[in-house]
């Protein structure tokens, strides 16, 4: 096509707009309607291949105008950092390019600038005579291109890279509201990991504190005379862990024969542990009461001969016929002590506490937070060690953590495991110093 007064006509199907920097144009009503009286007097300017570089205006305005053809300039042997300049000239000079579009464009001038010349291993004075061919591109460069200061192309190229991963901040009217929006996501990030870090590692102690393996093996590596108080609840004997409209799944072993060889492994190591001053209570079946108590005594404990007693108001144990039979509605636990050291308050032997039901029960064997919280009231003080070496769901352990006693529990189940810890997780949200439980 031959050039007509210095431009060509081409058809504006034939221009390829493509991906610009501006994205809105505003009111182009004005232009459309000066374009209709007086005609297109400054062409648009395009590639060989019909790229749209300069005129983005003009070339909306005879769309608005349905025009068949439109006068176009071309530029030969255009590159793509030339592209940007020419919409930088037409666009940012003029002042009507939103924020958001001068950041993405100045930065992205200062990017293509920096892959032709290499990044400046010295940034140039103001003044400097060397060329970016010899010394490479700098950010003085391109405040010097654009007519801005240093300061100005450091934040586009910093909101322009927060444009591509926070698109939300295309809806804020100015770039300081923009900076703002930023500064408060930064300080959130921060905050998120320093609170994720804190987790961690309040985890970590945590998982030190409450750990899941054999009792029989983990009870080994405590030091003599290292516990303070022991509150624990072993296998009863009475086939309680095999299954049953409670229990899906079986829980362990709990026959007479393996309770009673579990308890002759366990039961010396934890009278080598706890402290000649230390007290111990200790859940069990009360058909089994004289095998149970004489085991502990074999084992050098001072148990009392009378065993204390958790009354459940309301509720029953087990399954009873009621025409013909008592429901248990109790279970006893012994306690242990050397008369080395006082009980903390003057107490009756029988415990009124309610089970804990529906959301608050955990495990099947679960007892009552608020009859462990006595037992570590009565015989204990504030940073002293409670030992639980069959904690199920942790309820020993949470007990202790609310009076500030230091706590360590063994669990062998790997899901009450992760439940005890899930709940100690949940108690520390309420009251951080758990987390700095030191076992």
């Amino acid at each position: 096509m031959e050039p007509k007064n210095n431009f060509h006509e081409l058809p504006l199907k034939d221009i390829i707009v493509g991906d610009r920097f501006r994205k809105n144009y505003g009111d182009i009503d004005q232009l459309a309607s000066s374009i209709k009286d007086f005609g297109l007097l400054q062409p648009i300017v395009i590639a060989r291949n019909g790229q749209l570089l300069a005129g983005g205006r003009r070339f909306a305005a005879a769309q608005k105008l349905n025009l068949p053809t439109i006068p176009v300039h071309f530029m030969d042997e255009v590159d793509d950092l030339l592209k940007l300049e020419i919409e930088f000239e037409e666009n940012v000079k003029r002042q009507d390019l939103s924020w958001q579009e001068k950041s993405t464009l100045n930065a992205a001038i200062h990017e293509l600038k920096t892959k032709l010349y290499g990044q400046a291993t010295t940034a140039p004075t103001p003044h400097a005579k060397t060329s970016p061919v010899e010394s490479g591109w700098s950010i003085r460069r391109t405040a010097s291109l654009i007519g801005a200061n240093v300061a100005t192309v450091h934040t586009d190229i910093r909101m322009a890279n927060a444009l591509r991963v926070i698109p939300s901040l295309y809806n804020e009217p100015s770039q300081i509201n923009a900076i703002r929006a930023i500064d408060r996501l930064e300080q959130d990030i921060v905050n998120e990991l320093e609170r994720r870090k804190q987790e961690k590692a309040a985890l970590a102690k945590l998982e030190s504190s409450c750990i899941c393996g054999d009792s029989r093996e983990l009870l080994r590596n405590l030091a003599d005379n290292s516990v303070d108080c022991i509150i624990t609840d072993p296998p009863y004997g009475v086939s309680i862990g095999t299954g049953g409209p409670h229990r899906p799944r079986a829980l362990f072993e709990d026959t007479p024969d393996s309770m009673f060889a579990l308890l002759r492994d366990v039961v010396p190591q934890m009278r080598r542990v706890l402290k000649p001053t230390g007290h111990l209570y200790a859940f069990f079946a009360t058909r089994h009461w004289s095998n149970v108590i004489g085991i502990y005594r074999d084992c050098g404990f001072l148990v009392r001969d009378i065993p204390c007693i958790w009354v459940k108001p309301g509720g029953a144990t087990g399954q009873a016929n009621w025409d013909y039979n008592f429901a248990n509605a109790w279970e006893p636990f012994l306690y242990a002590s050397d008369d080395l050291l006082r009980l903390a308050f003057k107490r009756k032997d029988v415990f009124v506490f309610s089970a804990d039901l529906g959301s608050s029960r955990h495990h099947p064997t679960q007892k009552p937070i608020d009859l462990l919280r006595e037992l570590v009231q009565i015989s204990t003080q504030p940073d002293q060690l409670v030992l639980d070496p069959f904690c199920g769901a942790g309820s020993t352990l949470i007990a202790a953590s609310q009076l500030r006693r230091r706590f360590l529990g063994f669990e062998l189940d790997p899901h009450y495991h992760s439940v005890a810890i899930s709940l100690l997780i949940a108690e520390g949200k309420e009251r951080p110093y758990i987390a700095r439980n030191e076992p």
